[in-house]
């Protein structure tokens, strides 16, 4: 809310300063009115003496009876008894071409090429007639051509000296230039809200629709053609206004008006930017001249205004605050409008509408109800925010949880993993590799050895009168003095050296990078281990070992070849009399 009071606040005294400056004493002013005596005459053919017309007095150069189709005109008077130096006579616009001369001698022309009388349209500028330093008291005549539904001088007809004139325009234009200035501020405040602040279509068509009016109140300024001399340009860009701004707001009320309205303001907007696309296109095609494209501009506009103002009374009916503001600013706005489509008619006396004024009006209601919306969005928003929050700090909890328990089921799973994969790869009993797990660690260390042409070497172990102790002391006795060779195998290899259990009673381990003689040793301590341990009374127990290798440079065994010569050394160990390391 507190920026729709500043935009409504900033709309309504932005333009008082323009007021104050452009208003004012103007009497000491050094230009006066030009409402000499006039004469008219219908020139037929164009080229006729003034000697063989019909003069006819007339209040104003404009519009003069008894047309009947007819397109030259011309218009004389006296200049003053008295011109001021660099004298210039200010027409603020003709229908629509003409050429002045003062005493029988050409001094301006416009919209007619030389030697022709082509009045095709070239727009409305304001004509700054320039007068001969020796112009005073001669005649004035104008000679004027059109096929518009007017024919003549339009405005407020001013002569002076030529700075002072222009000193006039600046003065006029003023308020306008103030007034496009603050639109434009609403249009970029509107765009940086919505670019870095919040991105809602309502920003959109305000600062769309506030641009466009920026440009409908400078096509309506004097100073323009100073700038851009281009004055059919002008005209066709405030015909496109015409189309657009309506257009704009229908789709602005979408968001507004209460329902059916809304769809209703939406194909309105379409239709109305559609036919002015249509409208203008056909203008520059030379289809008919960009004046005609006001027509179905005005059938819209006053279609358009009864479907507002019932839809905006509809809505008002429901208490909406929006739409009172809507309702007050379109009623200003439409009441001007109609009003110009009526001077521009000729049913009203021609007058320098204050236009402008009620732009900033309706561009200020449209930026109020703007953040209205917004304001009312935010407060929703923060509601839905604060539900969202606490929802948010119970999901927090109920996913805490239940990442905890996935968490420790994972963990569970992982160790359940971990033991399965040890139960595979491992004997039960002794807690050694089992024979299938060494089978593939063998294979592995074999292509090593061959590939780095390192030594390998593997024992074949096996316990000397097992059986007789099985059948002695039980296969409970039998089973505790296999755990024990197997601590005791462990106790005596490296870090890189594994060890299996192989069968009933025998043992095998691999010994990477060891070649005959190491292994020999390491037989060795595990023989002498086994044989030292303190076993009770009549049930020690010995062991035999059978060392094979794979020698660097040698061909490359096979895993049953290595296994079968360490076996066969176990053999020779048996029966050379056991608790011994054979090769």
């Amino acid at each position: 809310m507190r920026l729709a009071l500043f935009l409504f606040l900033f709309a309504a005294f932005a333009v008082v300063p323009a007021c104050l400056f452009a208003g004012g004493d103007r009497e000491s002013t050094p230009w006066h009115l030009f409402d000499q005596d006039w004469t008219y005459a219908w020139a037929e053919p164009p080229t006729a003496a003034d000697d063989t017309l019909d003069w006819k007095p007339i209040a104003y150069p404009s519009n003069p009876p008894d047309r009947a189709g007819r397109y030259a005109v011309r218009f004389r008077t006296t200049l003053p008894d008295l011109l001021p130096s660099d004298a210039a006579l200010f027409v603020p616009s003709v229908d629509t071409a003409l050429t002045v001369r003062v005493d029988g001698s050409p001094v301006y022309s416009f919209g007619l090429p030389s030697g022709q009388f082509d009045h095709s349209f070239k727009g409305w500028p304001w004509h700054l007639i320039p007068l001969p330093a020796d112009g005073a008291a001669k005649q004035i005549e104008f000679r004027v051509y059109s096929d518009y539904r007017d024919i003549g001088l339009w405005g407020r007809l001013l002569i002076g000296p030529r700075n002072g004139l222009l000193l006039n325009l600046v003065l006029r234009d003023a308020p306008r230039l103030l007034v496009a200035a603050s639109l434009l501020t609403i249009a970029l405040l509107g765009a940086l809200i919505f670019l870095f602040g919040q991105a809602r279509r309502a920003y959109i068509y305000m600062t769309t629709l506030t641009l466009l009016m920026m440009l409908r109140v400078a096509s309506d300024t004097y100073l323009k053609q100073l700038f851009l001399p281009a004055p059919l340009l002008w005209e066709y860009l405030k015909a496109a206004t015409a189309f657009a701004i309506p257009g704009c707001v229908a789709l602005f009320l979408v968001d507004i008006v209460r329902k059916p309205f809304d769809l209703v303001m939406k194909w309105f907007g379409y239709v109305y930017l559609a036919v002015g696309l249509g409208a203008i296109a056909l203008s520059l095609t030379g289809v008919y001249p960009v004046y005609v494209a006001y027509t179905p501009s005005e059938l819209l506009f006053g279609l358009f205004a009864m479907v507002f103002l019932v839809a905006t009374f509809a809505s008002l009916r429901r208490g909406s605050r929006e739409s009172a503001i809507l309702f007050a600013t379109f009623l200003a706005m439409a009441l001007l409008n109609i009003h110009d489509i009526l001077v521009a008619r000729s049913l009203l006396p021609w007058t320098d509408t204050t236009e402008h004024y009620m732009i900033l009006f309706f561009a200020a209601g449209i930026a109020t109800v703007v953040a209205m919306r917004v304001s009312g969005m935010h407060k929703e928003m923060g509601r839905h925010a604060a539900e969202l929050a606490a929802l948010n700090a119970g999901l927090e909890e109920t996913v805490f949880s239940r990442t905890h328990e996935l968490e420790e089921a994972n963990r569970q799973l992982a160790l359940e993993k971990e033991r399965l994969e040890i139960a595979s790869n491992t004997d039960e009993l002794t807690r050694l590799f089992n024979r299938r797990y060494l089978q593939a660690t063998l294979e592995r260390e074999l292509r090593a050895a061959h590939r780095y042409n390192h030594p390998l070497s593997v024992i074949m172990l096996d316990l000397d009168h097992f059986k007789r102790l099985n059948d002695t002391y039980g296969h409970v006795e039998g089973d505790s003095v296999l755990k024990t060779i197997a601590s005791t195998i462990i106790g005596e290899l490296r870090d890189v050296d594994y060890a299996a259990r192989y069968g009933g009673e025998e043992f095998l381990v691999v010994l990477p990078r060891t070649d005959v003689s190491g292994a020999l040793r390491v037989a060795e301590r595990i023989r002498a281990a086994v044989e030292g341990h303190s076993w009770p009374a009549g049930r020690e127990t010995t062991i035999s070992a059978g060392v094979a290798a794979q020698m660097p440079r040698s061909s490359e065994l096979k895993i049953n070849e290595l296994v079968s010569t360490a076996d066969e050394a176990l053999y020779r160990a048996k029966a050379g009399g056991r608790n011994r390391v054979s090769i």
